[in-house]
C-alpha cells in the first residue's frame, strides 16, 4: 500500500512534463513579420492616441517555414511617441512567441489634406489672374495643376485673361498622406462696352450721309477699336413718306429728327450695347433777292397763251404756280 502512494507523485510529474512537450511542439515561433498594409501613419496629439492598429495587415513567416496573413488584432505593438511629428520606430510581435521586429510609424500633422480651392470668378479687365487660389496646403506640400484636355500636371498655376470658362484640376501631394484632388471652373465674364451713335445736323436739301460714325466707351487696359472682330453697321430709320419728291424725280429728306441705330459689332472680351445716334434736318434759309420773272412785260396776242417763269431761284428752291398763273392769255396782271 505504501509503494502505491510513492508512485502517484512520480506519475503526475511525468504527465505534466509530457504535456509541456506536446505544447511546445504545437507552438509556432515567428521568424519574420512583414507589414502588408503600407505605411502606418497617425496624427500628432497630446493625448497619447495611438495608431489604429486594427487596420494593419501582416504576413507572419514561422520558423517551420509556414506563413500566415493576420490582422492587427493578432499583433502586439509597442507604444508610439505621438507627441511630436516625425518618423518613429516601434516593435511589432505576434501574439504567440517572443519574436519582435522594428517597424516605422510616421507621426504627421494630419493624415488627410484639408485644403480649399477657390476658382477665379471675375470680369475681363485686360489683366492676367491666377485661375485658382489654394488654401490649407502645408509647407512641404506639392501643388500641381492641369487644364481640361491636357495630360500634363504642372506646378505653375494657370493664368487667365480672356473672357470664358476654364476647367482646372488641382492635386496636392503630401508625404505619408493620400493625395488631394479636385476640379473647379474658373470664369472671366465679358466686360460691358457701349457703342454710342453721334448726332448729325444737315440743312434741308443737303446730301444725306451714307456712313454714320460712333464713339466707343468701356475699353480697359490698352484695348481700343482694333479688338472688335466685327464692326457695327448703322441704319438710319427713314420711311418713304419722309421725303419731298420733285417732278424731276429727285427727292429730299423732310425737316425733322431721324433715328440712326447700330448693331452687329462683336468682340472676344466684350459684351456690346448700343445707343442710337440722331440725324437732324433743319430748315434751309434762302436769299430770294434776285428772283424775278423771265419776262415782266408781255405784249398781248389775241388768243395766244404765253408762259413766263421765275428765274434766279436759289438751289433747292422750286416755284409752284397756282391756277396756271404763269400762263397768260388775256390782258392783266398775274402773280406767282
Amino acid at each position: 500500500m505504501k509503494s502505491k502512494k510513492r508512485l502517484l507523485p512520480a506519475l503526475m510529474v511525468f504527465v505534466v512534463a509530457f504535456c509541456c512537450v506536446l505544447l511546445a511542439g504545437c507552438t509556432r515561433n515567428p521568424a519574420d513579420i512583414e507589414i502588408l498594409s503600407g505605411e502606418i501613419v497617425c496624427e500628432v496629439n497630446d493625448k497619447d492616441i495611438q495608431p489604429d492598429w486594427s487596420s494593419v495587415r501582416a504576413k507572419i513567416t514561422f520558423e517551420d517555414g509556414t506563413q500566415e496573413t493576420v490582422n492587427g488584432e493578432d499583433l502586439v505593438f509597442s507604444r508610439v511617441d505621438v507627441s511630436t511629428v516625425g518618423q518613429k520606430t516601434v516593435q511589432v510581435g505576434y501574439k504567440e512567441g517572443s519574436f519582435r521586429k522594428d517597424i516605422v510609424v510616421y507621426v504627421v500633422e494630419s493624415t488627410t489634406i484639408k485644403a480649399t480651392v477657390n476658382a477665379y470668378n471675375g470680369t475681363y479687365d485686360g489683366a492676367s489672374h491666377l485661375a485658382v487660389d489654394v488654401q490649407g496646403a502645408l509647407s512641404g506640400d506639392t501643388i500641381m495643376y492641369k487644364l481640361e484636355g491636357s495630360s500634363t500636371w504642372v506646378q505653375t498655376c494657370p493664368q487667365l485673361k480672356d473672357a470664358g470658362e476654364t476647367t482646372v484640376m488641382v492635386k496636392i501631394t503630401r508625404e505619408h498622406c493620400p493625395d488631394f484632388e479636385t476640379t473647379v471652373k474658373a470664369t472671366v465674364a465679358k466686360k460691358s462696352l457701349t457703342i454710342k451713335g453721334k448726332t448729325y445736323t444737315k440743312t434741308y436739301g443737303e446730301e444725306i450721309p451714307t456712313t454714320f460714325t460712333y464713339d466707343i466707351e468701356g475699353f480697359v487696359g490698352s484695348d481700343d477699336a482694333s479688338v472688335l472682330t466685327k464692326l457695327p453697321t448703322a441704319t438710319a430709320k427713314m420711311e418713304d413718306g419722309d421725303y419731298v419728291k420733285y417732278e424731276d424725280g429727285t427727292k429730299k429728306l423732310k425737316v425733322g429728327r431721324y433715328t440712326v441705330s447700330f448693331d452687329g459689332a462683336e468682340a472676344k472680351n466684350y459684351s456690346i450695347g448700343y445707343q442710337n445716334g440722331t440725324l437732324i434736318i433743319k430748315k434751309a434759309t434762302y436769299n430770294m433777292d434776285d428772283v424775278r420773272w423771265s419776262d415782266s412785260l408781255i405784249e398781248y396776242e389775241a388768243g395766244v397763251q404765253q408762259e413766263i417763269n421765275l428765274i434766279n431761284l436759289p438751289d433747292g428752291v422750286t416755284a409752284t404756280y397756282t391756277d396756271n398763273s404763269n400762263k397768260a392769255t388775256d390782258v392783266g396782271t398775274y402773280t406767282a
